[in-house]
Parts: C-alpha cells; sequence; structure tokens
C-alpha cells in the first residue's frame, strides 16, 4: 500500500556504507533521514536511491519545515516493511 503522509523535517546525515572501498564513488554512501510525524513521533528512513539522494539533498531542507513524503508500506516474512518512495 502507497500512502502520503506530512512530516516535520529534523535531519539528513551522510553515511559511509562499511563496504565503500570496494564501491564506485558514486555508490559508497547513503543517507538518513529523520522525521516527525503527525503525531511528533521520531522517523527514520534510509535512502539508497540515487535520483531520490539528489532530490532530498537539493531541497536544502531546515529545522522542523513541512514536507510531503510518499511511502510504501508491505509485508513480507513475518515482517512489515515501510520506504520512503518520494518526497515534496
Amino acid at each position: 500500500m502507497e500512502f502520503k503522509e506530512y512530516f516535520k523535517f529534523l535531519k539528513l546525515e551522510k553515511v559511509k556504507r562499511k563496504n565503500a572501498e570496494e564501491l564506485n564513488e558514486s555508490e559508497r554512501y547513503f543517507y538518513t533521514i529523520q522525521l516527525l510525524d503527525s503525531e511528533n513521533n521520531p522517523c527514520r528512513f534510509l535512502i539508497f536511491n540515487k535520483d531520490l539522494i539528489n532530490k532530498v539533498v537539493s531541497l536544502q531542507l531546515v529545522g522542523l519545515q513541512d514536507i510531503v513524503c510518499y511511502i510504501k508500506v508491505s509485508y513480507s516474512n513475518d515482517k512489515w516493511q515501510v520506504n520512503l518512495i518520494d518526497i515534496n
């Protein structure tokens, strides 16, 4: 299922992958975005998609800025998985 949800931006971090030395320069990092949902619960998404990373970085988000996130929720192998699809 896909949802459109409103969040408040907290922080964006660039994280070096554990096997970064074995990868191409463009694949050595991923990003973590930390947000607050509508009930002020903290949420964190890992972003690996290069296009989405470029979009998030280019938005130049500031603390507590309102943003719209499109997320996908799925259930498989006895666990829930929530993925960030897009951000505006």
